[in-house]
Order: structure tokens, then C-alpha cells, then sequence
């Protein structure tokens, strides 16, 4: 009976063409992202990732520990090198910001076919390589694009919810509260970006919300339940993990990490190489779709702003925040990976205006033709298909063994009982996980330049 029941829900749930759609979304993503993962350890931070979750140490400031008691779980699951099981968290929480970008899109348009358009828009998003690339190796930037996406759906179902259902309004701002908590406890700067965006929304667009002091006290609740996770930080500093790479022993360190002040002064630099910067950022944007796609984009934002234009300009704000913080980044450059991660909020807001650009310009074309024609709807398909296949090669990192096998042939080229230093992080993370994780060469030493101020680390690393 509890079968019967179960597949009749299934049957009913393939014919509801939005649930269809987000299941397609789910199983080509994924499929894609699995497809394409890194087989071991990768470039970049991600080497620190994997070490952090595998032995619950500290990555630099402010240490993500939401993420890194999420890889920690994964890092349990029965097949798989530790590098590769932490990879597929990335790939699993990719798959989810696909499919909650879509359930974005829907939430914010009510009216008129959307379904098709909502789902080509995420579906185009993921196949971008600036998210790809995020989805196949360690690193936290597809969950910041899932809470993301989940508040956004929660600020705009608080609106939508105050009309008609009061106590669904509050719980999706408890939710939101929530959210941002947890956000802040995984990327907390790009969630800082957030703040213009949400200070307009509560302040000039919610502003006739009744909120007593109930609603406020509860919701700070939950806030403070999601940022409670970086009471990891001085927890596992106090036990002497083996990577430790924010310092957290008091509570001025704690505060140090946690605020990332010394990561704050790399942004909003008015440094002379903001113009080049400003070249770079369009060229990345520009190679992440098309020109073709940012006319969309710019018709969506307009129609958007004629229609819901409070939350158009919340989306703006996003937009401007991000981009900005991104360009006036000292580190700013166009083949760092990390970049592309800071600026997953802006192109999520423009696939959101994408889909609105190709909804408007469909329906106004099918409405005025005196036929519908369907290869008018097939046609679009073509789009995330292009997409897809020219950003393939560069994304799939199925094969892609290079940084495991360099940081092998580096270890063995070292003498017995060697210490080796590195100043590359890429190099060091590589070399670390190897040697920590894989006991690769136990008898060497790996530090880097932090090691040499921290003496409780030299005595861990036996030099």
C-alpha cells in the first residue's frame, strides 16, 4: 500500500510541469558535475579544503566551518580518495543552486508561461564555467550559491506571503534570518556584500511589515543559531588540529578571523590597476555567456523594473555591491579561480534577468503571430546546448590528475627527513594533503611561511 502510494505521488509529481522541470534540473546537473568531477586533490584552495574537513582543522580566516563540518560528513562516505569524496559535496551543492535558481524564477513571476524560461535560464547557469568549476573541485562557493538563492526565495515569499498569510510571512523571515546566519558562518564576506541589498528591501520595501518585538527577538534567534558554528574555531584551536591556518587561541584572534580583516583591506582598493580590473571583469562576464545574452539581460532588468521594481532594484544593488568589491580586489585577476566564485552572486542575478528578458520577448513573439510555432520555443534550447559544449573541455576535470601527480614527483625528489617550505599555496596545500592524508613521504616536513611565527605548529609538524 505504502508503494502504491509512493508511485502514485511520483506520477502525480511528472505530470506538474514545474516539478518535471527541477527533476531534469537535478539529474542533468548532477549527471554533468559527476561527469566532469576532479578525480583527487586541486589546484588553489582546494587542497586546503579537503585537509581541514578530513582532520576538522582551521582553513584560513574566517575557517568556513559550516562547510567544513558538511565535507567532514562526506569525507565518511565507502568509496572514493578523500580529495575526490569532498569534491562530490561541491558537485552535490552545484546541483542544488541549479535547481533553487529555478525555483527562484518561479517564485517572482506569477503570471504567463515561465516554466520553459526558468528553465533554460538555470540551466544556462550551469554550464557557465565561473560555477562549473566550482561544482567539481573543493570549495565553498556552490554553497554560498545555494543559501543564497534560498534567501532570496525567502525575501520575496515574505512579501508575497504578507498579503494573504501572516504567519507565513514571519516564518519565512525566520527562515531568512536563519540563512543569513548560516551564510555568514560559510563565506562571511560575500554576505557583507548583501547587506545594501537587504537594507533596501527591509527598510523601503518591507517597511509597512508589522514586525512587534516577538517577530525581531525570534528572528535574531535564528541568526545567532547560524553564526553559533564559529564557536568551531576556538574549539578546535584549543585541541591543536593539524592545519591551522586562523588563528583563534583568544578573543582578539577569534574576532580577527572571524571579521577577516586582513582579507577586508584586499577589497575596495583604489589601487591603480582598477581600470585594467574593470577590462578584465567584462571580458569574464563576456565569456561566461555571450553578447547575444546580456541583451536579454538588460530587457529582463528593464521589464523587471516595470513590474516589480523594489525587488529589481534589490537585485541591482547585488549586482553593484558585488562587481564592485570584486574589482577593487588587490588580488583581483581574471584566472583565479576564487575570482569567479565572489562573482557567482552578480551572475546569478543576471540569469534571474535573463529569464525574465526571454519570458517577455517568447510571449510577446507566440501572442503576435498568428501561428505557434514551436521551433520558436526549440530554438532556445540551443542556447544552454552552446553553452554547454564550448565550456566542456575547459571544466572537465574527469582526468585531471596533473596537481596529484606534481605534488608526488615533488615529494619524492626531497631527501630523507627534509623540511620543505612553500610560498605557493597551491603547492603547499597539494604537498600537505598528500603528505598528512596519504602519508606520502611521513618522514618530510611541509610548512609554509606562517609555520615559521607559530612554534606549537613547527613542534606538530616534528621539526
Amino acid at each position: 500500500m505504502i508503494k502504491e502510494v509512493a508511485f502514485y505521488n511520483f506520477i502525480m509529481c511528472l505530470k506538474n510541469k514545474q516539478h518535471l522541470g527541477g527533476i531534469f534540473l537535478l539529474f542533468f546537473s548532477f549527471l554533468v558535475y559527476l561527469g566532469t568531477i576532479s578525480p583527487d586533490v586541486y589546484w588553489a584552495d582546494s587542497g586546503e579544503m579537503v585537509i581541514a574537513a578530513f582532520t576538522l582543522g582551521l582553513a584560513h580566516p574566517p575557517s568556513f566551518p559550516l562547510y567544513t563540518i558538511l565535507a567532514k560528513v562526506f569525507t565518511f562516505i565507502p568509496f572514493g580518495n578523500i580529495a575526490f569524496k569532498v569534491n562530490l559535496l561541491s558537485a552535490l551543492l552545484g546541483t542544488l543552486s541549479v535547481f533553487f535558481l529555478y525555483c527562484l524564477c518561479l517564485s517572482i513571476e506569477k503570471k504567463g508561461k515561465k516554466i520553459y524560461f526558468a528553465f533554460i535560464s538555470s540551466l544556462i547557469f550551469a554550464c557557465i564555467p565561473a560555477f562549473w568549476l566550482q561544482s567539481v573541485r573543493a570549495e565553498v562557493y556552490t554553497l554560498n550559491a545555494e543559501i543564497i538563492c534560498l534567501m532570496f526565495i525567502s525575501l520575496w515569499k515574505i512579501r508575497e506571503s504578507e498579503n494573504n498569510n501572516r504567519r507565513r510571512s514571519t516564518s519565512y523571515l525566520y527562515l531568512f534570518a536563519l540563512l543569513y546566519g548560516l551564510g555568514l558562518s560559510n563565506h562571511s564576506l560575500t554576505m557583507l556584500w548583501l547587506i545594501p541589498g537587504f537594507a533596501y528591501l527591509f527598510f523601503i520595501y518591507y517597511n509597512d511589515i508589522s514586525l512587534n518585538f516577538r517577530h525581531i527577538s525570534i528572528s535574531f534567534s535564528f541568526f545567532l543559531l547560524g553564526v553559533t558554528l564559529y564557536l568551531y574555531l576556538p574549539l578546535r584551536a584549543s585541541q591543536g588540529p593539524a592545519i591551522e591556518m586562523a588563528a583563534a587561541d583568544n578573543l582578539y584572534s577569534f574576532v580577527d578571523s572571524i571579521s577577516r580583516r586582513e582579507s577586508l583591506g584586499k577589497f575596495f582598493s583604489l589601487s591603480g590597476y582598477l581600470i585594467p580590473n574593470i577590462k578584465a571583469l567584462i571580458w569574464m562576464f563576456i565569456r561566461q555567456y555571450t553578447f547575444f545574452f546580456y541583451g536579454f539581460v538588460i530587457l529582463g532588468a528593464w521589464q523587471m523594473f516595470q513590474q516589480k521594481k523594489h525587488f529589481c532594484i534589490f537585485l541591482v544593488l547585488v549586482f553593484l555591491t558585488n562587481v564592485l568589491a570584486t574589482i577593487t580586489n588587490s588580488n583581483f585577476h581574471e584566472t583565479n579561480p576564487d575570482i569567479a566564485g565572489y562573482l557567482l552572486p552578480s551572475l546569478m542575478t543576471c540569469s534571474v534577468w535573463f529569464f525574465y528578458g526571454i519570458k517577455e520577448t517568447f510571449n510577446f513573439i507566440i501572442n503576435n503571430l498568428k501561428k505557434r510555432w514551436s521551433f520558436v520555443y526549440f530554438s532556445l534550447f540551443f542556447i544552454p546546448l552552446t553553452v554547454f559544449f564550448y565550456h566542456f573541455d575547459e571544466n572537465d576535470k574527469e582526468g585531471h590528475v596533473l596537481p596529484y601527480e606534481y605534488g608526488k614527483n615533488l615529494l619524492n625528489s626531497l631527501d630523507q627527513n627534509s623540511v620543505f617550505f612553500s610560498t605557493i599555496d597551491s603547492t603547499f596545500f597539494i604537498c600537505k594533503y598528500l603528505n598528512l592524508i596519504e602519508r606520502r613521504r611521513s618522514d618530510v616536513g611541509i610548512m609554509s611561511p606562517p609555520d615559521l611565527t607559530n612554534s606549537h605548529r613547527a613542534v606538530e609538524k616534528n621539526v
